[in-house]
């Protein structure tokens, strides 16, 4: 039924004249004011075409599903696009808060969602910052192993962690690092992302631009992808939730229907979860699944080398008695045909790591010297970034020991002169001489082996010294080298 007021017709006015003066008169009147009242009514109640299309008017009507998201906001159709599509949702059943900062995991969880990932494949994670069993750490692992996102630095000094680079997941996400992160992921789709070069310098505030970000900018601004606000482009700037939608809506339209990564292609076979005295033991064996690929000979020598650990727990795993190994667990990458997986186990506060570099076209095995050599890097340039690699990590430990005792380990120049020698970042097994002050007993020690991510750096497995414990810590550390 239509319910709008219009104008009387002149017709019926004309034979209003014609009853009694009275009628007629007050029924002239009458219709005249209707007629002006009409022809005046305010312009907030006529609407305007450039201001709010037809389509806002039945939208103005409806009732918005959050309290702090009105059908009049910019963002509403955005916000009710990403809720409907299961992109992400509110914070509560009644709020979406969409001008709280979005965060690095959460746009990394959206995308995860939508290649519907088995979190089963990725309970160990490689950065320090974060912990098995948050929400997000599914979803930043398997972005890590794909080469979609990266760490943000290196972190404190640990020795019960992974890597001492950091993720940074509740840090605010900055615009330009949302078009990366974005970018990245068409990249590894397969999908082009070729772009007007500067595009992104139409803006005045481009040379806020990093370096790093300059080619994906310009790509989400050639795009549609990323609008400008007031005439900006902000690239420093937090990315709020309300424009996280819109940016969203505007990425899911360009991804070709059906297109995913899916899981990478490394999995656990044996998942292995237990407690004995109060100690959680969990055990994570990973098997590589390449197409037209037989990576037998890896697979054997990494059940080899777990085998008798694996047969204690199947033994014993009901009896209380608790291992000597408290965990088991793997990491991944995959850059210019080579796949590397990092297998580590845990002994007490001991990490213990073992590298497994494999040709993803024949499916053999890859030392590390090799590894280097196919990377375009020579023994001199890998030798500088190893040493500055240990500089960096044993700087972080003597700062911890400041933060914590108030003063530097006792023969800290000795520990660095340790750290820095060179079978700590040698390719070969090394054993020092007997009776050698500080080192006791001779022992064997492994020297660093080499492995890349999925974006094309090289990383070490070095030695760090120092006087706590056994003196010496293995650690995974990212070399300022990439695949050239």
């Amino acid at each position: 039924m239509d319910r709008r007021i219009t104008p009387p017709d002149i017709k019926e006015v004309d034979a209003l004249m014609k009853k009694k003066p009275f009628v007629a008169a007050l029924c002239l009147l009458l219709s005249l004011l209707l007629l002006f009242g009409c022809a005046a009514a305010p312009a907030s109640h006529l609407g305007s075409s450039e201001a709010s299309p037809p389509s806002s008017l039945s939208a103005s009507q409806e009732q918005s599903p959050f309290a702090d998201v009105s059908p009049t906001d910019w963002f509403y159709p955005h916000v009710l696009w990403a809720v409907d599509s299961e992109v992400f949702s509110g914070t509560s059943h009644t709020a979406f808060e969409p001008h709280s900062p979005m965060s690095r995991a959460m746009l990394v969880t959206v995308l995860a969602n939508r290649e519907g990932i088995t979190s089963a494949w990725y309970q160990d994670c490689r950065f320090s910052d974060v912990e098995a069993g948050a929400w997000y750490a599914p979803p930043v692992e398997w972005a890590a192993a794909w080469g979609i996102v990266s760490g943000t630095g290196m972190g404190a000094f640990t020795y019960n962690t992974l890597s001492l680079e950091t993720f940074s997941p509740d840090a605010p996400l900055t615009r330009q690092d949302a078009a990366v992160i974005l970018c990245h992921y068409l990249e590894k789709l397969g999908v082009d992302t070729a772009a007007q070069e500067g595009a992104s310098d139409r803006f005045p505030d481009a040379g806020e631009i990093s370096s790093y970000a300059r080619t994906a900018l310009d790509w989400a601004v050639d795009a549609g992808v990323l609008k400008g606000d007031g005439g900006a482009l902000r690239p420093q700037g937090t990315l709020t939730r309300a424009e996280a939608a819109a940016l969203l809506h505007s990425f899911f339209d360009l991804l070709p229907e059906g297109t995913v990564l899916g899981d990478f292609p490394v999995k656990p076979i044996q998942d292995t979860l237990f407690e004995a005295n109060g100690q959680l033991y969990t055990y994570h064996i990973p098997q590589i699944q390449l197409d037209s690929v037989d990576a037998e000979q890896i697979h054997n020598s990494i059940n080899e080398t777990y085998f008798e650990t694996l047969s204690w727990v199947q033994q014993n795993a009901g009896s209380g008695y608790s291992p000597f190994c408290s965990q088991i667990g793997y990491f991944t990458g995959m850059s210019h045909g080579v796949l590397s997986l990092v297998t580590f186990d845990r002994i007490y506060e001991n990490i213990s790591y073992r590298i497994w570099n494999m040709d993803t076209a024949t499916g053999r095995q890859i030392d590390s010297a090799s590894l280097l050599e196919r990377s375009g890097h020579t023994w001199e340039e890998y030798q500088q970034a190893a040493r500055a690699a240990l500089e960096q990590a044993f700087s972080g430990y003597t700062s911890s020991c400041r933060e914590q005792y108030g003063s530097l380990p006792s023969e800290a120049s000795l520990l660095l002169e340790r750290t820095l020698y060179p079978a700590s970042y040698g390719f070969e097994d090394w054993e020092p001489p007997a009776g050698e002050p500080f080192f006791g007993e001779p022992h064997s020690m492994q020297g660093a082996q080499l492995f890349v991510d999925s974006s094309g750096q090289l990383w070490m497995v070095g030695v760090i010294w120092h006087d706590v414990g056994s003196q010496r810590r293995y650690a995974a550390l990212p070399l300022k080298l990439y695949w050239e």
